[in-house]
């Protein structure tokens, strides 16, 4: 997802969100993009929302190198 997000010169935040069964809430994680970073600097996203470091070695996936079609057939 970071290797997309950079291709398409968007920002990137994960929001992760512990569970509490004594109010039903499970756990959960959240990917975030947004064509500003500016979306971020809300007080409430502030806080919760991180950076994902990216793994610059890792290249953006694309069906050039693996097709997923054929693999399906």
């Amino acid at each position: 997802m970071q290797q997309a997000a950079r291709e398409l010169s968007l920002e990137l935040r994960e929001v992760d969100n512990d569970d509490d069964d004594d109010v039903g809430v499970y756990r959960s994680d959240w990917l975030l993009l947004s064509g500003s970073a500016a979306a971020f600097e809300g007080p409430l996203l502030r806080e919760t929302a991180q950076r994902i470091e990216t793994a610059p070695r890792v290249r953006l996936w694309t069906d050039d190198y693996s097709d997923l079609y054929r693999i399906l057939k």
